[in-house]
């Protein structure tokens, strides 16, 4: 049934009749009552016009056309659904003409002089009818009246869907575009406002660069860009116009000397912000002009053939200009007209990372209004920004003298950017389809990787095979089915030959039994025949590191394959000659027996400790690392290995006295080749150079902070000469995303690492609830922790006064970016000084609010303080627990995302009671709900405003038991 509503929507006489068309000779006149133009009936604008009507007749039906259908077919997002028709006029009804502020039309009038031989006048003087005079669709209400020919009727339905398309596209050029390199962004507006369109002085000639100008691809500086400021990738090439134009020296002026006049639709839109955003911005900051044949390549993958910009010969083109700048200066740093130029350079890529993050926001891309997947807007922004990373980069080299230079420098490295997100997602999906294990690549270890340069050497590493090229795929984000394994009954060794039966090894049973009894470590020599026990601390020994999934796990009763054992004792007197030969192995020298096993586990910090080297056997290393290879990759091997995912290994590297892990070459002392070990004269130096020259150009503690946290830290230990004393801050940080197959392992795994943790309470705690009883019993004993692990987004324990709880402190990735003051754990909670801002009432979220991840809710708010509105994230699972507060730690809130969390105010009766938010007595009571994340959005609050919305108090300085 059709629904109508002309009743509401009445037609005021004199602005709409009938619309007729007749023709004559070769010409059509169009009219609605307040023009009437005659255009070509071959001319585009026409052709365009024609082809939107016949779309809607073609697809709805005169009984269909009913309010709700303009209004779905009026939504911006609809736009990718509909012939490039309707895109093409949007576009051209917007350069033509943007649509007014209705609050503030001059008493004159909106002054346009419509062109009566223009089709785009024509449908521009009806849709501002509807939107000055009528301020509502009108087909409703022209279906009511009789005899209307279906012609007006689908006229009338045209009118208010390019109505509604056009106002939505004017708004976001208006309001939300602001970086945007297109004509019309606020940035463009400004930028062309304040300047003629000069793309080029008549006095200054543009140098063209040429293949002359491309860096060689192995010179040793190419290298060093590559490492220190990134490794573009090839970026997919639309076709847009860019040679046979005069050369611009900014973005907008790029756009606008190409758009003007042209017909374009979005997908042409689309095309000229990839290529404004490449050739634009290289020729605009190396001023010079860069032809499309020197970066295009064509490429061919399953038949199918697409251009693209080559990300290889951009980085030999960033190298070149680097390297040209640098050689040009020579004591002329300070030259003005050189400062200058940085500074407009700044000013370049500064809106060039507002232009990505803009793209990757769904109301604000161009791309996404063109019809490109989500997947394939993210895969583009990335690419893109791995063209605009390292040429911020490479200014920020040449220019470091600019504050401008550090403030963009600051912008790059803020992994909450849009950009820096997209870079990371999109990373992710190449790497998975490439035959990554989901979890080794997964977005929160990704968004680890310190830097932009890193993430865009990485993705171009192939993965490691065992056996399969499909062997991850069963495996997820959370968790590898490989490093998994939860049946250790059916778990049986391997052979060092998959075609190797040899007998299995092991030690005398009773021996290990006796020096476990006694308290002593013990540890086995193997003679060629048999295993020896004999007391650890009889003789220097190593101890082995390495994870069970290689297949080398165990017990002292089952032992190992003979071939296994022949193979580990030979690496190990290989790197500790002078003994006879003795090691640990947890395979060995662990029993099955529970009593046992419990006192060899309270033993492990001290067996690693008082070893002489631990040797890390991971077969990952051992098949992608060698002294053949750049140290980078080394060290990224290492990173993606088994041996750097598992909670165990952390204690046991960190509290090796030399650590050596093994190559393809052999076992390698890692922290020596890469020059961190302090020199033989000096303990507190550290050698400036590297064992090889393969790190001639890149900082290895740079590196090693990225790749292996763990490295780092003990070269920084080695330094200051200190023991390996952590706080849990930093144990926190070292545990970015390992695992344990037992969730109760983990604050056992980690107790040697906090000399204040009890390990012999821990390990009585045992039964189902294990894990939440031992992480209570942990905090508990530790009384001082950060405030900032409230703030972690990890799951929660669910025990009386520790829901503030992580359960889990490897799931927490953000680290300790900065110390804080600490908080007290208490069995009644978390007492400790925060900032604290109430809401005006209660917060509920709704379903409406969760994101489609199901992991978190979003609420708009407002904080009339900072006169400002916020976008606000909690971290739940479910929408039934309201909150009226938030807890933060810095007062601050103009970061892209503040670290807070949601809380419920209580008396101390435990009754909620909205009245004490203003006056209690401290402490104040809280009852903790989720972590959140606060992010400001563009418009203030009297722009942006939506009924009911929560108000946010200002922050107040309080003393808290939060439970």
């Amino acid at each position: 049934m059709r629904v109508l509503c002309g009743e509401m929507h009445p037609v005021p006489h004199g602005i709409i009749s009938r619309v007729a068309e007749r023709q004559v000779s070769g010409r059509v006149r169009l009219s609605w009552r307040v023009i009437e133009v005659s255009v070509d009936e071959r001319h585009e604008h026409y052709l365009l016009y024609q082809a939107c009507i016949k779309h809607l007749k073609a697809q709805y039906s005169p009984s269909s056309l009913t309010c709700h259908l303009t209004e779905e077919l009026s939504d911006i997002q609809q736009l990718p659904n509909l012939p490039l028709s309707f895109g093409i006029l949007v576009n051209l009804l917007a350069d033509r003409y943007p649509r007014p502020d209705l609050s503030s039309i001059p008493p004159e009038g909106l002054g346009v002089t419509f062109n009566c031989s223009s089709v785009i006048d024509f449908v521009l003087s009806g849709v501002l009818a509807v939107t000055v005079t009528i301020k509502h669709h009108i087909t409703c209400r022209i279906a009511t009246l009789e005899d209307v020919p279906e012609s007006d009727l689908y006229q009338s339905f045209f009118l208010d869907v390019i109505t509604g398309l056009w106002g939505y596209e004017c708004y976001l050029r208006r309001n939300v575009a602001k970086w945007s390199p297109m004509p019309w962004s606020r940035a463009s507006l400004q930028e062309l406002s304040a300047s003629k369109l000069i793309p080029e002085p008549s006095q200054y000639r543009t140098p063209t660069l040429s293949q002359d100008d491309l860096a060689d691809e192995d010179e040793p500086l190419v290298r060093m860009v590559r490492i220190e400021f990134g490794c573009p990738a090839d970026i997919p090439w639309f076709g847009a116009p860019h040679d046979g134009y005069p050369f611009c020296s900014t973005l907008s002026s790029y756009t606008k000397i190409r758009q003007d006049g042209s017909m374009h639709s979005l997908r042409d839109d689309a095309a000229l912000w990839v290529s404004a955003m490449t050739f634009g911005l290289l020729e605009a900051v190396m001023r010079a002009r860069i032809p499309e044949e020197l970066l295009l390549v064509t490429t061919i993958d399953d038949d199918d053939t697409r251009s693209m910009l080559s990300g290889t010969r951009i980085l030999r083109f960033i190298t070149h200009w680097t390297h040209h700048m640098i050689h040009h200066l020579h004591g002329r740093k300070d030259e003005p007209g050189h400062l200058e130029h940085g500074r407009e350079v700044a000013r370049l890529l500064h809106r060039a990372l507002g232009a990505l993050d803009e793209e990757e926001w769904q109301n604000a891309s161009i791309f996404y209004r063109a019809g490109f997947r989500t997947t394939e807007v993210t895969d583009m922004v990335c690419s893109v920004a791995l063209t605009v990373a390292p040429l911020c980069a490479a200014a920020h080299f040449v220019w470091d003298m600019l504050p401008e230079m550090g403030h963009l420098f600051e912008e790059l490295d803020d992994k909450l950017r849009n950009f820096h997100i997209a870079i990371i997602g999109s990373c992710e999906r190449r790497m998975h389809r490439t035959g990554w294990c989901p979890n080794a690549v997964s977005q929160p270890f990704m968004a680890t990787l310190s830097g932009i340069p890193i993430v865009s050497n990485i993705v171009q590493l192939p993965p490691y095979v065992r056996k399969d090229p499909d062997e991850h795929r069963n495996c997820v984000q959370s968790a590898c089915v490989l490093y998994t394994i939860t049946d250790t009954d059916a778990y049986v060794p391997q052979h060092v030959d998959p075609t190797c039966s040899c007998e299995y090894t092991r030690p005398p049973f009773e021996d290990v039994v006796r020096l476990l009894s006694q308290g002593v470590v013990p540890a086995v020599v193997y003679d060629g025949t048999r295993l020896h026990v004999q007391p650890a601390e009889d003789d220097t020994y190593v101890a082995i590191s390495h994870v069970w999934a290689d297949g080398m796990g165990s017990t002292t009763e089952v032992g190992l394959p003979t071939c296994q054992v022949a193979r580990i004792a030979a690496l190990v007197r290989q790197i500790n000659p002078e003994s006879d030969g003795a090691f640990w192995m947890d395979s060995l020298c662990v029993p099955d027996v529970k009593d046992l096993r419990k006192r060899a586990i309270k033993l492990m910090a001290n067996t690693y400790r008082d070893a002489a080297k631990v040797l890390v056997i991971d077969a990952c290393i051992r098949a992608q690392c060698s002294l053949a290879k750049s140290w980078e990759e080394n060290l990224f091997r290492i990173a993606m290995s088994g041996w750097v995912r598992r909670v165990w290994t952390l204690q046991e590297g960190m509290l090796a006295r030399e650590l050596y892990f093994e190559f393809a070459d052999g076992p390698l002392d890692v922290e020596k080749g890469l020059g961190l070990k302090p020199s033989s004269r000096e303990r507190g130096n550290v050698h400036s150079t590297p064992a090889t020259d393969s790190l001639q150009w890149v900082s290895p503690r740079r590196l090693c902070r990225s790749h292996v946290p763990l490295l780092a830290q003990r070269a920084h230990d080695l330094v200051c000469k200190s023991v390996h004393t952590l706080s849990l801050d930093d144990v926190i940080k070292l545990l970015r995303l390992r695992s344990t197959t037992k969730a109760e392992d983990e604050i056992i795994a980690i107790s040697g690492l906090l000399p204040s943790l009890d390990v012999g309470r821990l390990l009585a705690i045992t039964g189902p609830e294990a894990a939440a009883l031992r992480m209570k019993e942990c905090l508990l004993q530790l009384r001082e922790v950060s405030r900032r692990l409230v703030m972690h987004i990890v799951p929660r324990l669910d025990l009386p006064g520790f829901r503030w709880a992580p359960s889990s402190f490897a799931k927490a990735i953000e680290g300790a970016l900065a110390k804080h003051r600490a908080a007290i754990c208490t069995e009644d909670g978390l007492a400790g000084n925060f900032l604290l801002a109430a809401f005006d009432k209660p917060v509920f979220a709704t379903m409406e609010d969760r994101l489609s991840s199901g992991d978190s809710f979003r609420i708009l708010l407002t904080h009339p303080a900072s006169d400002s509105t916020y976008m606000l994230r909690v971290y739940m699972d479910t929408h039934t627990t309201p909150f009226d507060a938030l807890l933060f730690l810095d007062k601050d809130l103009s970061a892209s995302k503040a670290m807070c969390a949601a809380v419920r105010c209580r008396t101390r009766a435990g009754v909620g009671a909205t009245e004490e938010k203003e006056c209690t007595p401290d402490p104040l009571y809280l009852s903790y709900v989720a972590p959140a994340r606060l992010s400001r959005m563009s418009l203030p609050p009297d722009q942006f405003s939506l009924p009911d919305m929560p108000v946010m108090g200002p922050l107040c300085d309080k003393d808290v038991l939060l439970s």
